[in-house]
């Protein structure tokens, strides 16, 4: 007796933390990584998350499960879409995935070593070559889901960094 819902790789203003989404967006902006793995997301902005569940709560059917997606981008489209909306350089190298998948098991056992949270993992270098062809229409349809552009997201998520003092000169 429960609606679902499930939303996609979460980004947006207010990733106090940041969250490991933000930490990217960060790393991209901050040209912390010297490449992108080949592969993407389908991102979805806070915002739209939140406004789909309480959609979900008033709307969504009991049983149901709704996807709260947004929009798929490769990391390097990502990359791009950060460069261009502050001016700065970021990594534009996709690093194919084999050799990512082998570095991830280094990136774990470092992080590991140091107590830190890995930049990377096998988890994620597989998520990056899946879930490319996800739809949230069910949601769109049934609850009148809209999630807002990529480059909106991206845009806000960047002012807000900005304004905490988050992004480095």
């Amino acid at each position: 007796d429960a609606v679902i819902v499930n939303p996609g790789a979460v980004l947006g203003p207010w990733d106090f933390k940041p969250s490991r989404m933000g930490s990217v967006i960060l790393d991209l902006y901050h040209h912390d990584i010297p490449a992108v793995v080949d592969g993407g997301y389908n991102w979805v902005d806070a915002r739209d998350v939140v406004q789909g569940m309480l959609a979900a709560e008033q709307k969504g059917r009991r049983g149901q499960s709704y996807l709260l997606t947004g929009h798929w981008a490769s990391l390097t489209e990502l990359s791009t879409l950060i460069g261009r909306i502050s001016g700065r350089r970021t990594p534009r190298l996709a690093t194919p995935i084999s050799l990512a998948w082998m570095a991830s098991w280094g990136s774990l056992a470092v992080a590991k070593y140091r107590k830190q949270m890995p930049k990377f993992t096998p988890a994620a270098i597989r998520a990056v070559r899946m879930h490319r062809y996800i739809s949230h229409q069910k949601a769109s349809d049934e609850l009148g889901y809209q999630p807002r552009p990529l480059e909106q997201t991206l845009r806000d998520t960047l002012d807000w960094f900005a304004r905490q003092g988050m992004l480095r000169a």
